[in-house]
């Protein structure tokens, strides 16, 4: 599970500036960021954290 995150950190802070991290109940994590020319990204997590 580790690597996975770690993989896909990695391959958004390669490709987005200003990354933000949004948590939704300990189960859904968002990250949005912008690209480099500028439009808005981001992808959605499902996982619980415990």
């Amino acid at each position: 599970m580790l690597e996975r995150t770690q993989r896909l950190s990695q391959v958004l802070q390669q490709n987005l500036i200003n990354i933000t991290e949004n948590r939704l109940f300990d189960y859904y994590v968002y990250y949005i960021g912008q690209t480099h020319w500028g439009d808005w990204a981001g992808v959605w997590t499902q996982q619980p954290w415990h």
